[in-house]
């Protein structure tokens, strides 16, 4: 990845799954985050090599309402959201199982992602590539799998 993100030009916005060497906990991962001037707007909540894992992330609608209670729309958004992935967890019952395989999940999976609370990775598409190659850098980085960049017509180069 390193070679990659080397070809391409700093100032690309990117979007990107930044995989951890180690799941961090919440306040690991918002601390992570707030240091690498990173977004976790959605994060991984289990390791499922060859499968779809567990996700979770910012729901405006209904985490907005939150905000409004005194929040802080960034430190919410970027943080992950693992207290409403948990509430969402908790309402579900027994009979949600039928529902849930059609999405190749089960409540088993969920409760214990949800119990564990560990972040095994996160998206993040705030990142341009040079901020990604300073994150690659870090010893807590498994790995950054780029899903693609483009130009931001909005940042002017300088």
């Amino acid at each position: 990845m390193r070679a990659v993100l080397a070809r391409l030009p700093a100032d690309l916005s990117a979007l990107a799954v930044v995989e951890f060497e180690q799941p961090l906990g919440e306040a690991d991962l918002r601390a992570f985050v707030k240091q690498s001037r990173s977004c976790a707007e959605r994060v991984v909540y289990e390791r499922r090599p060859g499968s779809l894992p567990i996700t979770w992330g910012f729901d405006y609608w209904t985490d907005a309402l939150d905000l409004g209670k005194g929040g802080d729309l960034t430190d919410d958004i970027c943080g992950g959201s693992l207290p409403q992935f948990r509430n969402w967890v908790g309402l579900l019952r027994d009979h949600d199982n039928a529902n849930l395989r059609s999405f190749d999940l089960s409540l088993n999976r969920l409760r214990k992602a949800a119990e564990a609370g560990l972040a095994y990775g996160y998206v993040d598409q705030l990142s341009s590539v040079r901020e990604l190659r300073e994150l690659l850098k870090d010893p807590r980085v498994r790995t950054i799998r780029l899903a693609g960049v483009t130009f931001d017509l909005d940042r002017p180069r300088p």
